[in-house]
């Protein structure tokens, strides 16, 4: 049953398929960052883009903080990270 009330449903954000959008575009980098102006976090890969719940950006945030692909920074006074498509 469709509620036009409700935002569609947005298939949940994990690790695994970050790195299969990275592959599928090759070049692209991946970053996660909250925009003041919408008060949301957001993934941006390439030309795609999805808004993140805060718990999604956080528990994304964690997962990828220590691979090696990624790099941890700030941006609107909130952690962010920038995942390149390159392998190490």
């Amino acid at each position: 049953m469709h509620n036009s009330n409700n935002k569609s449903v947005q298939q949940m954000i994990t690790v695994q398929t970050i790195q299969d959008k990275l592959r599928q575009e090759p070049g692209v980098s991946a970053s996660i960052q909250f925009y003041d102006m919408a008060d949301r976090y957001f993934l941006t890969i390439g030309a795609y883009h999805q808004e993140l719940s805060d718990s999604d950006a956080k528990r994304l945030l964690s997962e990828l903080q220590t691979d090696k692909q990624s790099i941890l920074t700030t941006k609107n006074n909130h952690p962010a990270l920038l995942i390149t498509n390159k392998k190490h």
